[in-house]
């Protein structure tokens, strides 16, 4: 799944603007009620180019949710930029 314009504007606005990536992940136990996918912004970790994963945003169920947090926080992720790194703890943390 990717992120784009017509549905997610602002979560592909955050992920641009933090050079990151949607970021989707099974939870929950397998063949239960529970079992859904997430939805994030951040890079996956990747061990053999030793680079650590994270993530910028909370996990949401949907799109939707997703998009609804980065249009509803999108200053903040900016200031973030203007500091020119990420901050030690996301104020979502």
């Amino acid at each position: 799944m990717t992120l784009n314009a017509d549905d997610c504007p602002c979560a592909l606005a955050v992920a641009s603007m933090l050079d990151v990536r949607l970021i989707s992940d099974l939870c929950g136990e397998p063949d239960s009620e529970s079992h859904h996918v997430v939805y994030a912004l951040g890079r996956r970790e990747e061990p053999a180019a030793g680079l650590s994963g994270f993530a910028v945003t909370p996990q949401f169920k949907s799109m939707g949710d997703l998009e609804g947090f980065c249009s509803k926080h999108k200053e903040a992720f900016e200031e973030a930029v203007q500091q020119d790194s990420f901050p030690e703890k996301w104020f979502w943390e």
